[in-house]
């Protein structure tokens, strides 16, 4: 991780703390939304976090097909780590919340906690999986095509999985973009950018500013757009653009390297699981929900850094822990640290 480019580490953590915008927002977490009546403060503030934010999100899966792409050896350890952590932080959850609450802990509840990506609300998670697991063979496919057999190949996934379901009527997906499809839509266009980007005459005359401008030009679509339809599935054709053009900003820039950024985006993950309702509070969320002011707007950044330092500091120690167990339980399985190729 410390070796990678940090341009692309950076916009790991920008993802992150759209994730935690979205939730700061969101009517059953942070509650702003729950105010929010065109044209009230908190309806325009609402909207525009989540221009900004959803197609942050986007740029996960955008930097997993950039970087797995290229691989021909697999294994499914990468799989196993990711469900070894939303399975302990599911039950760290469970055993927090009923001792704070009083309530007392039931097997039905413990056995719900322990399979998270049955009865939890872990959707990206569940969705990124099942992508590592399809990777291998989407490469196979991928590695071989033609610069125009690609062009066509994501002029059709997003005609088809993006444009149609923006326009909406008979969409043939009806998921908002949490499903399968937009990952796979968006692990095209990432694996695209990592073989052809730097030839192809789709990015050609771009610069790292444009590509920026681009990206508030399609925030700004999904603002005006929400005005008449629901613009903020992950799918809709506007953040999915914006997703490409501030990932292609990125690629534009010249390559560096730091240590903190990149120790900062390790931690992404863990920031997820350490934000919330119970975290907004701690910072006074119930005083300003419903201020339908400007004040939301730095109580949102404190809310992000304060959400950040909590799974950085959770991820830190998560790791040593499982250092000295999961990990080497983990090592000693041979069959799941086999590699193959298909």
């Amino acid at each position: 991780m410390k070796n990678r480019n940090s341009n692309f580490e950076l916009l790991r953590i920008l993802a992150m703390m759209g994730v935690v915008a979205l939730h700061y927002v969101n009517g059953a977490i942070g509650g702003v939304e729950l105010y929010a009546n065109f044209p009230n403060f908190s309806w325009f503030f609402t909207v525009a976090v989540r221009s900004l934010a959803v197609p942050l999100v986007n740029v996960f899966v955008l930097i997993t097909g950039y970087y797995m792409v290229t691989k021909t050896k697999h294994s499914y350890r990468k799989a196993a780590d990711i469900f070894v952590t939303v399975t302990f932080y599911s039950i760290v959850i469970y055993l927090a919340q009923t001792a704070l609450s009083g309530s007392p802990i039931t097997l039905k509840e413990l056995g719900k906690s322990l399979l998270p990506f049955l009865f939890g609300g872990a959707w990206f998670f569940r969705t990124y999986v099942i992508l590592c697991l399809l990777a291998p063979f989407l490469n196979k496919t991928l590695q071989q095509l033609s610069m125009a057999s690609y062009h066509r190949l994501l002029l059709i996934q997003l005609l088809v999985f993006s444009l149609w379901y923006s326009i909406g009527y008979g969409s043939p997906i009806t998921d908002h973009g949490y499903g399968i499809l937009n990952f796979v839509t968006l692990y095209l266009i990432g694996g695209y950018l990592r073989l052809f980007g730097k030839e192809s005459p789709l990015l050609r005359g771009w610069t790292s500013g444009k590509c920026l401008l681009a990206f508030f030009a399609m925030c700004l679509l999904t603002f005006a757009a929400a005005i008449y339809v629901n613009s903020f599935g992950y799918s809709f054709i506007s953040s999915v653009l914006g997703s490409v053009f501030v990932f292609a900003a990125m690629l534009k820039r010249r390559e560096w390297v730091s240590r903190p950024v990149n120790f900062l985006a390790r931690n992404a993950f863990d920031v997820f699981f350490l934000h919330g309702a119970w975290a907004y509070r701690l910072i006074g969320m119930d005083l300003v929900r419903d201020c339908n002011g400007p004040l939301l707007i730095p109580h949102l950044l404190l809310a992000v850094c304060f959400c950040y330092l909590l799974g950085t500091l959770s991820g830190c120690l998560r790791r040593a822990l499982f250092g000295l167990t999961v990990d080497r339980w983990l090592d000693r399985l041979p069959w799941l640290n086999r590699t193959f190729e298909v």
